[in-house]
């Protein structure tokens, strides 16, 4: 065996021991998060489950919690609180086969569930952006080592992390050129919450049309459909309590919310919630201020994954490679613009950073790998800084990271997917070659 076979036996084991170590550091950090899990919104949807089978009104706690926050009288440290279910109710629907599970059971079984979810989002986001490998292992496992949003998702048992799944399974499906299962995955996390639905543009936009039809009739039945199925005057009652999460609505100051609307609801909007910037209450700029700023994300975002030519039946591999960075791109587009973005939303950031931190990976790019770095960490992580002028935004910091990482894959877009460089000196990009399959040029 020559010197380098050896040197490269030596490195994959290393890398593989890694991986090892790695995964016990995400086994004892889930055992941790296990140990303060509340089952907060899983409570929610139960309760919701229950009543829809007793064909009582799954939204009745709404109005009273809508009460309270435009009232004023609303504080997060009113233990009495009842948090309303505004969601649409395909959730309900879908938990009413397991309300007679009792909770000390049923929440260990979700709990079991969401964690599957993670581990098997992060390993089909893998999967899509390239050949797996131990190295790519362990960075997707660092990615998730103590990553905030994940952590907030389990504890509270919310639904963002199965929507997670369902999202990298659409990517996986993708690349794999199964645009019906890519279609259907979108449709059933759009069913879930609205918000992923307007992914079905990105699909429309790349001209991937089987994938948006598909998406589009999946998603209209299990939302149409779910509010059909409980009655449609329904419809009308979730329109009217989902009002409070509108731009400079009363729930926008939310301090979970990281979108655009909540950084400017938070600083320029009064609440129930946090002081204003300076004690202002500038409802209009706000509206005209989050407008601009979504209206830049997403005339840049189309503007960078337009192409002229249908989607090709035979795609070579960097336009694979390219969609998976447009994809990551309307992800963070996505919780931008979104009028509430919580922080357990944040957990789809996972996706974008692994075809990053891979793409980074194959062939490192410094002022990148720096600013993906930055980006994770303001994502990833639960930033707490008490310093007159600056707390506040320490309180957005997932909003600054998801705008960092937007930057980046935009930038990389733009220089036609490639950041690598002839030399240190270099002023100009090199002409963009074909990679091997898996591999996204940076």
């Amino acid at each position: 065996m020559s010197l380098a076979s050896r040197v490269r036996l030596h490195a994959k084991r290393y890398l593989w021991l890694a991986v090892v170590v790695l995964l016990v550091l995400v086994i004892l950090d889930l055992y941790r998060i296990w140990g303060i899990t509340n089952h907060h919104d899983l409570e929610v949807f139960v309760l919701a489950a229950k009543r829809l089978a007793s064909g009582q009104d799954i939204y009745a706690d709404a109005a009273p919690f809508c009460q309270q926050l435009e009232s004023g009288v609303f504080s997060m440290k009113d233990d009495s609180i009842v948090w309303p279910y505004v969601y649409s109710p395909f959730i309900a629907l879908l938990f009413v086969p397991l309300r007679s599970i009792p909770m000390n059971a049923l929440g260990p079984l979700w709990w079991a569930l969401n964690v599957a979810s993670l581990l098997l989002g992060c390993w089909l986001a893998l999967k899509a952006v390239g050949p797996v490998t131990p190295g790519q292992i362990a960075l997707a496992l660092v990615l998730l080592l103590r990553f905030y949003p994940a952590e907030v998702a389990l504890r509270l048992g919310q639904i963002e992390v199965v929507q997670f799944l369902l999202l990298a399974g659409a990517l996986y499906a993708l690349s794999r050129h199964w645009e019906m299962g890519a279609g259907v995955a979108l449709g059933l996390a759009a069913g879930l919450k609205f918000f992923p639905g307007a992914l079905i543009a990105l699909f429309v936009w790349r001209r991937r049309w089987r994938a948006a039809i598909w998406a589009t009739m999946v998603g209209l039945l299990t939302i149409l459909g779910s509010f059909a199925a409980i009655g449609l005057d329904s419809l009308g009652r979730y329109a009217g309590i989902s009002s409070i999460y509108g731009l400079g609505g009363a729930f926008s100051a939310f301090p979970y919310n990281q979108s655009l609307n909540g950084l400017v609801s938070r600083n320029l909007v009064s609440n129930v919630f946090s002081a204003t910037l300076k004690g202002w209450h500038l409802p209009d700029l706000a509206v005209v201020l989050i407008l601009l700023a979504s209206m830049c994300v997403i005339v840049v975002s189309a503007w960078l994954c337009w192409c002229r030519k249908p989607w090709s039946a035979a795609p070579s591999a960097r336009e694979d490679d390219r969609f998976a960075l447009e994809y990551g791109l309307g992800i963070m587009a996505l919780l931008l613009i979104s009028p509430h973005s919580q922080i357990y939303t944040f957990v789809w950031c996972l996706i974008p950073l692994i075809a990053l931190v891979s793409a980074c990976s194959r062939e490192p790019n410094a002022w990148i790998c720096v600013a993906v770095g930055a980006g994770y960490i303001l994502v990833g992580r639960h930033l707490v800084l008490f310093v007159p002028g600056l707390t506040r935004f320490f309180q957005s910091h997932l909003t600054f990271g998801a705008a960092l990482l937007w930057l980046v894959m935009a930038v990389i877009l733009y220089r036609g997917g490639t950041l690598a460089v002839e030399d240190a000196g270099a002023e100009s990009v090199r002409a963009p070659s074909e990679p091997e399959r898996g591999g996204i040029r940076v």
